[in-house]
């Protein structure tokens, strides 16, 4: 069996049923039997091994690939790697060398495209028989391919009769979950009941809300885009769609990177760590980082704060529907970042009780009890005599618990 990476688990790896194997030779099938193109030359290039290499005839100017014999001869050599892997086989059962360097010819042929197709569904390894049935279910492909084509090339573009022969794979793979153990298949998993299981504990090991809001709405859209709340069926084409599709909605590349990719593998990988799921279908998914260009440094200069902090001391409300609470906060909330450091979330969560005084010294406290706080560290910070000048102790003093 071919060597394939992957996480390591205590289940036997996954099986494949025959329509699925079908359904996934059908994509090699298709780069085939319809022409040469970009897509077939990159994804779809077969390697064979010397002695089974396909022949190309003395064409002079023409395309092989416009005579019918060229196409009859490369199904002949399909024919013979059938024999020769048979053969090879055999050796390696009987203790027999074989020559040095020398794959096992189907694997040659195929190990690649297999690999690239199964990573797609998020399957990184397969239990010998179904992979020896995928092997053998892509050589049938490719030979139905160059049937197809010998055809065309004798003038023939009457529609294909092997085409219809192969399910679509999202067909295929969604009907049941894709992965399935000697165990038998796994119960449906709710999107929703996997999420807030892995809320569950995060919460309990101090992962902030603003994790949870975050993560949360990911699982939400993830549910939407999918139309279907079954984890099991999710596969890795489903994430690579749903990172086009957040992209499409206008979400920055910062967003989906290290926002909805970060959440969905963090959770779909704590479901296979805890056995709700076999596989995780984010776990390879990646996007290529941004490179953000800055016309200019990203702080303030002094003339920018000064402008900021003079029309907040100056701000008077003139909205009848702005509450006094918010009114004050256009006021206060600059000046207490300017003097602590503090980020606008950690000041605007402050509550009456992070309000205190020892002695002659009055300070508030940030802490994560409010709310999201920097490192999840709770900080005593002073509060300046400007702002109680101003009236920041009279508003607190003034304002309801909370």
């Amino acid at each position: 069996m071919r060597s394939y990476g992957g996480r390591l688990s205590d289940e036997r790896p996954p099986t494949l049923t025959h329509k699925e194997a079908v359904a996934l030779s059908g994509e090699l099938y298709r780069a085939w039997a319809n022409g040469a193109d970009e897509r077939r030359e990159r994804t779809y290039s077969v390697t064979l091994d010397p002695k089974t290499r396909l022949p190309i005839p003395d064409t002079g100017d023409e395309s092989a690939e416009t005579i019918p014999a060229y196409w009859a001869a490369s199904r002949e050599a399909l024919e013979k790697l059938k024999a020769q892997d048979d053969a090879f086989r055999e050796r390696v059962a009987r203790g027999l060398p074989n020559p040095p360097n020398h794959k096992r010819p189907m694997e040659a042929a195929f190990g690649r495209i297999v690999d690239a197709l199964l990573s797609q569904q998020a399957i990184t390894r397969l239990e010998p028989a179904s992979h020896e049935m995928v092997l053998e279910e892509f050589r049938r492909a490719m030979m139905d391919a160059f049937d197809a084509r010998q055809r065309k090339a004798k003038g023939d573009y009457s529609p294909d009769p092997s085409a219809a022969r192969f399910p679509q794979v999202e067909e295929s793979f969604s009907a049941a979950p894709p992965v399935r153990t000697s165990k038998g298949a796994r119960p449906k998993v709710s999107l929703k009941g996997l999420y807030e299981e892995w809320w569950k504990e995060a919460k309990a090991a101090g992962r902030s809300e603003s994790t949870n809001d975050s993560y949360a709405r990911t699982f939400r859209v993830l549910g939407r885009f999918l139309g279907h709340d079954d984890a099991s069926r999710v596969s890795a084409d489903d994430i690579q769609r749903f990172k086009s599709y957040r992209r499409e909605q206008g979400a920055s590349i910062k967003t989906v990177r290290d926002g909805d990719i970060s959440a969905l593998k963090s959770v779909f990988g704590w479901a296979v760590d805890n056995g709700r799921l076999t596989l995780n279908p984010a776990a390879n998914v990646k996007m290529v980082a941004a490179k953000t260009s800055h016309a200019r440094e990203r702080a303030s200069t002094e003339k920018e704060a000064a402008a900021i902090l003079r029309h907040a001391s100056d701000y008077q409300s003139d909205n009848k529907r702005e509450t006094p609470k918010v009114a004050a906060a256009k006021r206060c909330v600059p000046w207490l970042c300017a003097y602590s450091g503090a980020r606008v979330g950690e000041v605007t969560q402050l509550r009456k009780e992070d309000i205190g005084q020892e002695g002659e010294i009055s300070y508030f406290t940030i802490t994560p009890e409010a709310g999201t706080v920097k490192d999840k560290k709770k900080r005593v910070v002073v509060i300046h005599e400007h702002l109680i000048e101003v009236g920041f102790l009279d508003f607190v003093k003034g304002s309801a618990p909370g």
